[in-house]
């Protein structure tokens, strides 16, 4: 049979017009489960213990029904339940009894982020691959504010009904970290894992062992908790334990702070008094954010963070209830097979 050119025409805007209806009629006719299907997994459930659900658009499935984890699905571990996920940027997560969250995938500048909806519960962040890229590359949405994270390890607790512990013994406090950045205008980075590059902020903590770099028509200074300044500009690399470096703010000269540096409050720490509710975060490793716009606080390694009806704030020290030291015994785990 003959057909001519527009008869081809036609055909070739049928076939688009099909192609692009296609996950409509895959909802519409197949129902929810075949769309949800099409869909690539953002992650998957590696691991758990006792009762873990995941609610997709499918409803809610008691696991081993569903293993991988798309976009807007929401994990739920029961009383003395554990999960442990692995998310498509690496990053892996622990989940403790009674934790609620769902994971995202937002896209932005045609590139992938994840967004961790943390509405209660326990969550350790197990793996320092996540967020790599930039500071907004990852954020954790809580009830009390969002924080942003990069390339983080830390535990993460909702403080919902058990909050009577005090914030810990003045006597063990240890101060921490180095440095902070207290001047910035430009930009200065971080050199973190695999070589990937960290925009720092005012109040960011600073490490003996960072390496840190200055973009053109740049000037930065960092305080140390013992009372050094360190000051660099325009594209130097160096190492924050640079003892060359340390003297004074010389390399940005249109820097005077009013009445000189509060060292007490950049290196000092917060009693909170009676733990109330509100989000608290310990840092292993890497940086975190807590809160929006001028309302924020950097916490670094080894530093903690309380965030709740007030600005978030660096405390000293972190509740014995909200670490996840109790991890379940791997021999005991469900795993799923390889």
């Amino acid at each position: 049979m003959h057909i001519t050119i527009n008869t081809r025409f036609i055909l070739l805007l049928q076939l688009v017009k099909t192609f692009l209806l296609l996950p409509a009629l895959l909802t519409a006719c197949c129902g929810p489960s075949l769309a949800h299907a099409a869909q690539l997994p953002i992650g998957e459930v590696v691991a758990w213990q006792g009762t873990v659900q995941l609610k997709g658009v499918d409803g809610m499935q008691a696991l081993p029904a569903s293993l991988k984890i798309h976009d807007g699905d929401i994990i739920v571990s029961g009383d003395a339940s554990w999960a442990s996920l692995e998310l498509h940027d690496a990053s892996r997560l622990v989940l403790g009894p009674g934790t609620v969250i769902k994971v995202s995938l937002a896209t932005r500048d045609n590139r992938h982020y994840l967004d961790l909806d943390l509405e209660q519960g326990l969550m350790r962040i197990a793996s320092g691959l996540a967020c790599l890229r930039d500071l907004q590359d990852c954020s954790v949405t809580t009830p009390y504010g969002r924080m942003a994270l990069f390339a983080s390890r830390a535990d993460v607790w909702i403080c919902e009904d058990d909050c009577s512990e005090r914030s810990g013994d003045p006597s063990q406090r240890t101060v921490n970290p180095a440095g902070r950045v207290v001047y910035l205008d430009g930009q200065l980075f971080l050199t973190g894992i695999m070589g990937v590059k960290k925009p720092l902020l005012v109040e960011d903590p600073v490490f003996i062992s960072d390496e840190l770099e200055m973009a053109d028509k740049s000037c930065a200074v960092v305080a140390f908790a013992d009372g050094s300044i360190l000051s660099a500009r325009d594209g130097q690399r160096f190492n924050a334990s640079d003892p060359g470096l340390r003297r004074g703010a010389g390399a940005c000269s249109d820097w005077q702070p009013a009445g000189g540096l509060d060292f007490r409050a950049l290196f000092g720490v917060r009693e909170t008094g009676t733990l109330s509710y509100g989000v608290y975060t310990r840092v292993h490793d890497g940086h975190i954010r807590m809160g929006e716009g001028d309302n924020t606080a950097g916490i670094g390694r080894n530093e903690a963070g309380y965030m709740g009806n007030g600005p978030p704030v660096r405390i000293s020290s972190w509740p014995s209830t909200a670490l996840l030291n109790s991890v379940p015994d791997p021999a005991t785990m469900i795993r799923r097979a390889r």
